[in-house]
């Protein structure tokens, strides 16, 4: 997997304004898209993440998102 593009859980919760742990259970119900790493721990894809929020509903913040510049993730 691209690690470039990949988020963490907590950069996840820190943009939606929730708790990591309201990040696992919307992994564990199926909500948002995550792949393990050897550690055990969750990244998420930036595509993935986007996809969620405008599912959703959600504000994006393009700057967030724009690779090209490097982004705030």
């Amino acid at each position: 997997m691209p690690t470039k593009k990949a988020l963490t859980t907590g950069k996840v919760a820190a943009y939606c304004h929730v708790s990591h742990m309201t990040v696992l259970n919307w992994i564990k119900k199926g909500e948002l898209k995550a792949y393990r790493i050897p550690s055990g721990h969750h990244r998420i894809l930036r595509s993935d993440f986007r996809e969620f929020l405008e599912h959703r509903g959600m504000p994006v913040d393009e700057a967030f998102f724009d690779e090209t510049a490097g982004g705030k993730a």
